[in-house]
């Protein structure tokens, strides 16, 4: 090439780059024109090749519940609504056709400051490179406005921006003022920002500068379980909208629900997963009239201009939408791939016992919450079970004492159990220690040291003291570190070493019970410099074996149960104990707490647990038993299996 070439090359960038920067000024300058979303999608939107099968000019009309009275694309447009919420189930057309469609046409005609916020980094990055970006190029007058060439989570426009924002990140959600925020699956974002509250909490602290008709919060997402599901609980505050079909039998209108698809029998039919079950031939039956309809029938029916969405709760700016997989025409929702879908669910949860793909389908394809898989016994049932012994008081058969202590923003909680044969154990105290645990000159921390030396009456031998204590350091680490590093130097003996750091692990697959690494001032973590080791607790293990331990209460089971409380115990521990439920996260199952409630003891007594797998009492033998008993006192009497319950309550 030439070097006229190169300077003629050089010109032609510029001159291009000026008329792209003459033309993005000049668009913000033009009056906006007046138009719905759903008008706008008809106008502009074109479908990339990318965001799925249709592809050219895009038509509301394609999704069949647009076209009816008071559907989502209005109440976007509403001023009087300044919040909606979905509680959907997939294969609904929410990603493309109610967030796509009203941020195009919050660009290009009402342009404001937008933020999107994705429960993980790699579903924003995702979002952005598979939806965002095919739309904004298949669009001419999104092209000619978005700026595609800056970072990945900030796209710039005229007269506003869109925030792409990852929900853990305490900046990434504090950062700005935003008029129209999207949450993209809730139930996935996080309960406790780094201590700061809930995400959505937080992103609505964005919009407080902007009156109710200028802005926009958008909540969207899949229910998980119930109890934990945030969207479900931000539904229960909106008016709660179902979609109402006319039939075609009798022509009332109805409420299409799960329970009205019948997938039929045919007992010649033996199929290793179906059954006698028949998929191809399932249909939905009219509540109203007992009218069939088929697969195209029910599409029909979709496609009625007369159908229409109706609050059944008060409206107060919340307009909420519950969308389930029997509103898509799409044809990977067919009656027969619902039906596959629940038979195979069904057979992995009954004959595999393997409650994943149930809980997939009931969340994704009906739309609704699932009933806890790990419920267990409830609180006023757990009442009925404690012991008739007192607190502060070792009951015959506990031979050694552990306590776990979680850490508190202003105080310290410790629960104290003691431990015999066969994995039984007592609750033996419980307390609140007020004070600054950041401070370590607080008397909360001098109170948590006479625990170690206080001597606990034994029903039967001698008195019991605490042989350790696991006490949590995921807060003022520094101090918890501190105080371990004294004890287990202390000169009096009789306390010396009684005390670890711990940290709970989330990890579904950790163990309880890890051996810490050696300590090695080299690796410069916080507890290597204080010479301490820490370790780490499989809680969600711990939480499985407590919860186990809650659902062997029956009498008629052959489980002797063996994890007990005195009667005088607190309701507010039960509700503690139970405060937790098994959730799905992605391919694994956890234990989180529910909103609204407080799991301190759950967390203590799985401390407590954890340090007596530090001191090896889940592998004790006979003989190990028998040394303890001598140790305090008493001859050993083993009790005989399934006598202590009677005994004792």
């Amino acid at each position: 090439m030439s070097e006229l070439d190169e300077i003629g090359g050089f010109w032609d960038e510029i001159e291009a780059n000026t008329l792209e920067s003459i033309r993005y000024v000049f668009s913000a300058l033009l009056p906006p024109e007046k138009i719905t979303t759903k008008d706008w999608a008809d106008k502009y939107r074109y479908f990339a090749p990318e965001e799925g099968a249709t592809q050219g000019k895009y038509k509301t009309e394609s999704i069949y519940y647009f076209k009816w009275k008071n559907n989502p694309l209005e109440a976007l447009d509403s001023p009087d609504v300044h919040q909606l919420v979905f509680m959907k189930s997939a294969q609904i057309a929410y990603t493309t056709g109610v967030m796509g469609n009203y941020i195009g046409k919050r660009i290009t005609h009402e342009p404001a400051p937008m933020m999107i916020m994705f429960a993980q980094e790699y579903s924003a990055k995702a979002w952005d490179k598979e939806k965002f970006k095919p739309m904004v190029r298949a669009t001419p007058i999104l092209d000619e406005r978005v700026n595609l060439r800056g970072n990945w989570d900030h796209k710039e426009f005229p007269g506003g921006y869109l925030k792409l924002v990852n929900a853990g990140s305490v900046a990434g959600v504090k950062s700005s003022t935003i008029a129209i925020i999207f949450v993209e699956e809730p139930d996935d974002c996080n309960t406790n920002l780094k201590g700061q509250g809930d995400s959505i909490t937080l992103a609505k602290e964005r919009q407080k500068t902007f009156r109710d008709d200028q802005k926009l919060l958008v909540i969207g997402g899949t229910p998980t379980v119930k109890g934990s599901s945030a969207v479900d609980n931000e539904m229960k505050l909106s008016d709660q909208r179902y979609g109402y079909v006319q039939c075609h039998h009798c022509n009332e209108f109805i409420v299409l629900d799960f329970e009205y698809l019948k997938i039929p029998e045919d007992k010649t039919r033996n199929h290793p997963v179906y059954g006698h079950h028949v998929p191809e031939d399932t249909f939905y039956v009219c509540k109203e009239c007992g009218g069939v309809w088929s697969w195209r029938d029910k599409n029909r029916n979709l496609n009625n201009p007369n159908n229409y969405f109706k609050a059944t709760a008060p409206f107060k700016g919340v307009a909420g939408f519950y969308l389930n997989e029997l509103y898509s025409n799409f044809p990977g929702s067919s009656f027969e791939h619902l039906a596959q879908k629940k038979l195979e669910a069904l057979y992995d949860f009954e004959v595999n016992r393997d409650p994943k793909k149930l809980i997939v389908y009931i969340n994704s394809s009906e739309g609704r919450v699932f009933e806890e898989i790990g419920k267990g016994k409830t609180v006023d049932q757990l009442i009925t079970y404690g012991l008739n012994y007192s607190l502060e008081t070792v009951p015959e058969g506990g031979l050694i004492l552990t306590a776990g202590v979680d850490v508190q923003v202003d105080r310290l909680e410790i629960r104290v159990r003691a431990w015999g044969r066969d994995q039984r154990s007592w609750l033996i105290d419980m307390a609140s220690i007020p004070g600054t645990p950041t401070d370590l000159q607080s008397d909360c921390w001098k109170v948590l040291r006479e625990y170690l030396k206080r001597d606990y009456k034994a029903e039967k031998g001698k008195s019991l003291r605490i042989s350790l204590m696991g006490i949590d350091s995921g807060y003022a680490s520094e101090q918890v570190y501190a105080f371990v590093r004294a004890i287990q130097r202390d000169r009096l003996q009789r306390i010396r070493g009684r005390v670890i750091a711990v940290k709970g692990s989330n990890n579904p697959n950790h163990e309880i019970y890890k051996a810490p690494r050696p300590i090695d001032p080299g690796f410069r973590a916080k507890y290597d410099e204080y010479g301490v080791q820490l370790y780490y607790v499989g809680s969600q293990a711990g939480k499985t074996v407590i919860h186990n331990f809650l659902s062997h209460f029956d009498e008629h089971e052959d489980k002797t149960p063996v994890f007990f409380w005195p009667k005088e115990v607190e309701i507010a521990y039960l509700e503690e104990l139970t405060s937790n439920t098994l959730v799905a996260r992605g391919k694994n199952f956890i234990w989180e707490l529910r909103q609204g409630q407080h799991d301190e003891s759950l967390d203590c007594e799985v401390y407590a647990m954890h340090a007596s797998y530090v001191l090896n009492v889940h592998r004790f033998g006979e003989r190990d038993w028998r040394m303890l008993e001598k140790k305090a006192g008493y001859d050993s009497v083993k009790p005989k299996k399934g006598t202590a319950k009677k005994a004792n309550r």
